[in-house]
């Protein structure tokens, strides 16, 4: 299943470059259009298995998202200039793997060197699956990787996985950003019980038909030692405190033993207890 994400975000590596060469005179909300518009088109045109299979998975807010995270790469890869670049297959395969890196990581990398070389080191250190990049004709089953990597200080990709095996780990930036505020701000390691879900594991574990786990874009985590209310009053805590920290909360709710976030749409009120 990676690879068929991994497939997505090659397709919007793709329009994203032919828009910035192609459509220079149009404003960023015009050209984000084009290139959603153009990624839709090309999914619709693929064989019938992977066109059900993008209706199930891909929503239009996951590919804005892959959108938006493909824009801020290249821009920092390139110093805000990326229009006219020109990237090979193989270079576009390799942006497609490193694209959710977290942004201090790609500033980290990117001091001046030149965009493919930039691509290379990210995917050298942070690549999530080394090997040849399928075709969707190649794609049969989704293999499961073992390799982890580093989401941010405190989370690797192996804690958000979905747990059946499938391999979905598609997480949204913001939940990871999320996240790492909430852990600095407690300053205690945090466990997750429940990250991204394919939609069988969602339904088999009982998840709203319409859960932000299946978009990558909720956690259910605890902390040892505390109970699901006292946690919740600390992320509470930070929002009132220092809501530039949780900027990215959208909803947060009381679980049993964990406590549920998300990144996803806006609540009347972030807060379900």
């Amino acid at each position: 299943m990676r690879d068929r994400f991994l497939q997505v975000k090659k397709l919007v590596i793709e329009a994203v470059l032919w828009a910035e060469s192609e459509l220079r005179n149009r404003t960023g909300a015009e050209k984000k259009q084009a290139v959603m518009q153009k990624v839709l088109d090309t999914l619709g045109s693929m064989l019938p298995w992977y066109v059900r299979w993008a209706t199930t998975f891909v929503s239009v807010d996951m590919i804005s998202s892959i959108i938006d995270a493909a824009v801020r790469s290249l821009n920092f890869m390139s110093g805000w200039n990326f229009g006219g670049t020109e990237l090979s297959e193989d270079d576009i395969c390799k942006l497609a793997m490193v694209i959710d890196t977290p942004l201090p990581v790609v500033i980290g990398v990117c001091h001046g060197q030149p965009i493919q070389e930039c691509i290379n080191t990210l995917y050298d250190e942070h690549g999530v699956c080394p090997t040849p990049y399928p075709t969707a004709d190649e794609i049969i089953m989704p293999p499961t990787y073992q390799q982890d990597t580093q989401l941010s200080r405190n989370l690797l990709r192996s804690e958000i996985t979905c747990r059946c095996g499938c391999g979905f780990d598609a997480i949204q930036p913001e939940a990871v950003v999320l996240f790492q505020a909430i852990r600095d701000y407690i300053g205690r390691p945090i466990r997750i019980t429940s990250g991204c879900r394919c939609p069988d594991h969602n339904t088999r574990v009982g998840g709203a038909a319409r859960s932000y786990h299946m978009q990558g874009a909720a956690l259910d985590m605890q902390v040892s030692g505390l109970s699901a209310r006292q946690f919740g009053a600390l992320i509470r805590e930070a929002h009132r405190v220092c809501p530039i920290v949780v900027r990215h909360l959208r909803f947060c709710y009381l679980m049993a033993t964990a406590v549920h976030i998300d990144t996803g749409r806006a609540r009347n009120d972030v807060w379900g207890w």
